[in-house]
C-alpha cells in the first residue's frame, strides 16, 4: 500500500505542475512570457523545487528551457543538479569562464548556476553586464526560468524584475504571514511588476488545492 500511495502522490504532483504549466502557456498567448521569475515572502517556500519540476514539464513538450540561478545570497542547491553552483553567472560576468562551460544539461533543460557568491549581489544582478547576459540567453532559449532571492526579504528580485516578462510568487500554506506576502505583492504594483500569478505549496498531497495556480490580475479586479 505505501508504495501505491507513493505512486500516487508522485503522480498528482507531476498533474499540478504540468495543469500550472498549461496555465502560463495559455496566459502568453497575447504577451511572449520569455523571461519568468520566480520568488517569494520568505526562504523554504518551495520555490527552487517548482522551478526545477516547472523546467522539466516544459522541456517535455519541446521548449528549449534554460534554469537561471540568481539566487546570490546563498547559491541555493537545485535538486536537480546538486554542488553545480560553484561555476556560474559570476564566473561569466567577471569574463573568467565562457558562458558556454558554465551552462550544464540536466533532464532535458539548461541549468546556469549563481557562481561563486559575490560581495555585492545587488548591483551585480542589476548592472549591464547582467542585462547582456540575458539578453543572449533569450536568443538562445524559448523560456528562462530564474529562481531569485524572496524578495520579502532582499531587493535582488525588485533590481533583475526590469529583465523579466514577470513573476510567479510561491506562498507556502500555514508558513507566510499574510500581512508579509500583502506588503510584498503591494510593493511589487508599485514599482509595476507583472504578477503571472501566485502557486501555493506545502499543502497535504491529496489535497485539490496542491500546486494551485492564481491569475493574480483577474483576483483583483
Amino acid at each position: 500500500m505505501a508504495k501505491d500511495k507513493s505512486k500516487y502522490n508522485i503522480n498528482v504532483r507531476k498533474e499540478a505542475i504540468n495543469t500550472l504549466r498549461t496555465n502560463i502557456q495559455f496566459s502568453s498567448i497575447d504577451n511572449k512570457l520569455q523571461v519568468i521569475g520566480f520568488t517569494s515572502a520568505a526562504s523554504g517556500e518551495g520555490k527552487t523545487t517548482l522551478v526545477d519540476e516547472l523546467a522539466e514539464s516544459f522541456a517535455l513538450t519541446g521548449e528549449k528551457v534554460l534554469v537561471l540561478n540568481a539566487d546570490m545570497r546563498k547559491g541555493s542547491d537545485h535538486k536537480s543538479i546538486r554542488n553545480k553552483n560553484r561555476v556560474g553567472i559570476t564566473n561569466v560576468l567577471a569574463q573568467n569562464m565562457p558562458l558556454s562551460e558554465a551552462i550544464s544539461e540536466v533532464k532535458g533543460f539548461q541549468y546556469l548556476g549563481s557562481g561563486p557568491l559575490p560581495p555585492n549581489p545587488t548591483e551585480l544582478l542589476g548592472s549591464k553586464a547582467m542585462f547582456q547576459l540575458i539578453e543572449t540567453l533569450k536568443n538562445s532559449f524559448d523560456l528562462i526560468l530564474v529562481d531569485t532571492p524572496p524578495m520579502g526579504l532582499f531587493s535582488d528580485a525588485l533590481v533583475l524584475s526590469k529583465f523579466f516578462d514577470g513573476f510567479l510568487i510561491t506562498c507556502a500554506v500555514g508558513m507566510v504571514k499574510k500581512e508579509d506576502l500583502r506588503s510584498m505583492l503591494e510593493n511589487m504594483e508599485r514599482h509595476k511588476i507583472n504578477i503571472i500569478g501566485i502557486v501555493t505549496t506545502m499543502t497535504e498531497i491529496g489535497d485539490k488545492t496542491y500546486g494551485r495556480y492564481g491569475d493574480y490580475n483577474k483576483k483583483r479586479n
